[in-house]
């Protein structure tokens, strides 16, 4: 109920966010996801970090599709929202952990519409998802003119396995520069 009172202070959903990262509590999520609305910063960082810390989110969540709905399509709002890009890079680093169509779906939207260094954090995003298409749509950048880019689709890929020789080109291209 404290974290759900708009006159509460920030400190203390803060710290009531940092202890649910702690007890990592499946009955707590839908808690945390309401916060992704606060109209304060902090608070929504907050709890972005606290789903972050979660260590089996992806299997809690698989057993939880309602939640793992709602989850997706807040961070989505969310994501459109969002002035901060510092926020904006924690909601696709949540999104990356959450294996589902819908996400990626929405990273890939995000990848076509972005630009410069945000589009680096979304291709390193997709890196998580051990798809060969999603592969094939991350190699192109690994000849970007944008260096952030070229990291994250080099350091991407090098997750997949298989493009070692690709990777290894736009490395031995960062050491000559």
């Amino acid at each position: 109920k404290v974290l759900s009172k708009k006159k509460e202070p920030t400190s203390i959903k803060v710290k009531l966010l940092r202890a649910l990262e702690e007890l990592q509590l499946v009955e707590a999520l839908p808690v945390i996801i309401e916060r992704f609305h606060d109209d304060r910063t902090r608070v929504r960082e907050a709890a972005l970090v606290t789903l972050l810390s979660y260590k089996d989110l992806q299997s809690i969540l698989a057993k939880n599709l309602a939640v793992e709905y709602d989850l997706v399509s807040a961070l989505r709002l969310m994501y459109k929202r969002e002035l901060s890009n510092d926020l904006r890079v924690k909601i696709l680093r949540l999104l990356s952990k959450i294996s589902t169509i819908y996400t990626v779906d929405f990273l890939l939207d995000v990848l076509k519409h972005s630009k410069g260094n945000m589009r680096a954090d979304v291709i390193y995003a997709l890196g998580s998802y051990s798809d060969p298409s999603i592969a094939n749509i991350i190699r192109p950048f690994l000849h970007s003119t944008n260096s952030r880019q070229r990291t994250s689709a080099a350091i991407s890929l090098g997750r997949y396995g298989g493009f070692n020789d690709d990777v290894n080109s736009v490395v031995a291209g960062f050491l000559r520069s």
